[in-house]
């Protein structure tokens, strides 16, 4: 079973639309949903959760003031334990479509990353996802793996207590130093810090409608003396009207929620976010082959990796990964060595044999066998053919560009192979060898 939790404390015309909205999801009841209210929560959200009976559900409230933040996060470190594999969380101010649910959980699927259910294209392919360093929390899935790993550390009473000088001080690079100390700022840090990217669509599934709480007034005037179903109508026209998004959510994306969306599959468009923020290299790798070259690393976790052909790849995935402990990366251009030398991390031996036979031979008078080798320089028949010689029985190769007509007639100098992506008859295509 996997949760979904809603956070809410005392804006109860958004929350009807929230949980509306949610009762309408196809899929949900595959969920136990958990509402999380801050301490004095307005009692009209208890009387909204009756009258929409949404199905399986549990209410914790708060005995004192959390604030959203830790209301949030200490929801996570209680759910975790009941929820299989994530948690999507809405705060009461989200609406989501039909087929929020189902989106949620098919990216997650296949991806295995954060998602989120809006981004800031707003394009109109709705089967199209991009990635993203910057987190996007309004409607989003956090993996099991991605807490443990990541933020869990982060949830003490050092960082309750002083936000701001806690998030400095663990990452304030690209503009981040001395704001975003929610805890929405302090994934996006992890983003950053630990280059990981977050699933955002092309077309939004969920969307923020609040104009007024903690981090934002955008009141009409005299709102506070308006009773309650004049409210939920104000809300239901500005869900509905562009210029009214416009007008109270002048900081938001403008754009009216579509009900419903029509998609088999989902496939990544590209990347959107300031690469300066990345503060790394990409390796040129189609995305998906990024992701299944990523999923690979994790579950194998080679420690000792060769690589023909330098570039992104030497920068980023032994940079990324911990576990290697020795990424030995082969190049026969000066010019191109010279730029990758000193972006180096510590676990990387970079070598330059311009001479054919040193390019393929030399590093085995050093290193007889290996746990990874990724081919994807000159002369790759060649090192092929060494790659099969000294590989681990348990290793693993990957093959780029497998997708040319003549690499694959070198299929069988290993025993076993997969193709991983097709590729086309040009380049790209990625296809994983073994003993």
């Amino acid at each position: 079973m996997n949760v979904i939790m809603v956070v809410g404390y005392n804006r109860p015309e958004f929350f009807y639309y929230t949980i509306s909205t949610l009762k309408q999801c196809r899929g949900i009841g595959k969920y136990k949903i958990y509402f999380l209210f801050e301490h004095g929560v307005d009692k009209t959200y208890y009387k909204l959760i009756d009258e929409f009976r949404i199905g399986d559900y549990e209410v914790i409230e708060r005995d004192r003031h959390y604030g959203l933040t830790r209301n949030i996060l200490e929801g996570y470190k209680t759910l975790f334990q009941v929820a299989d594999e994530y948690i999507i969380m809405v705060e009461d101010d989200v609406i989501v479509s039909r087929d929020f649910l189902e989106y949620m959980e098919y990216a997650y699927r296949k991806w295995n990353t954060l998602v989120a259910g809006t981004g800031y294209v707003n394009g109109v392919d709705e089967s199209a996802v991009y990635l993203t360093n910057w987190f996007i929390p309004y409607g989003v899935l956090i993996p099991k793996k991605f807490f443990y790993n990541h933020l869990l550390r982060h949830c003490t009473e050092k960082y309750y207590n002083n936000r701001q000088e806690y998030v400095d001080s663990y990452y304030s690079e690209d503009g981040f130093k001395g704001k975003y100390n929610e805890q929405a700022g302090l994934i996006n840090r992890i983003l950053h810090k630990e280059r990981i990217c977050q699933v955002m669509p092309e077309v939004p599934r969920s969307q923020e409608i609040g104009f007024y709480g903690s981090n934002k007034q955008n009141k009409i005037p005299d709102y506070d003396k308006i009773d309650l179903e004049e409210k939920i109508k104000f809300v239901g026209k500005l869900i509905k009207s562009i210029e009214l998004i416009k007008k109270y959510l002048p900081k938001s994306s403008h754009y009216i929620l579509k009900e419903d969306h029509k998609w088999i599959d989902l496939k990544i468009k590209g990347f959107r976010g300031d690469d300066k923020r990345l503060d790394y290299p990409m390796p040129r790798l189609m995305l998906s082959e990024l992701f299944i070259f990523e999923k690979l690393l994790e579950e194998r976790k080679p420690k000792l990796c060769l690589e023909w052909g330098s570039g992104g790849s030497t920068l980023y995935f032994p940079a990324k990964f911990k576990f290697i402990e020795k990424w030995v990366s082969i190049e026969h251009n000066k010019t191109w060595y010279n730029k990758i030398i000193d972006k180096i991390t510590p676990n990387v031996e970079l070598r330059l044999y311009p001479n054919k036979d040193d390019y393929i031979n030399a590093v085995f008078k050093d290193y007889k066998k290996f746990d990874f080798i990724f081919i994807d320089g000159i002369y790759r028949k060649e090192c092929m053919i060494q790659a099969r010689k000294h590989l681990k029985k348990d290793g693993f190769v990957l093959l780029h560009d497998t997708g040319r007509k003549e690499y694959k007639s070198w299929f069988n100098i290993f025993p076993k192979h997969r193709i991983l992506t097709e590729g086309t008859p040009d380049s790209n295509g990625l296809t994983m060898f073994e003993i």
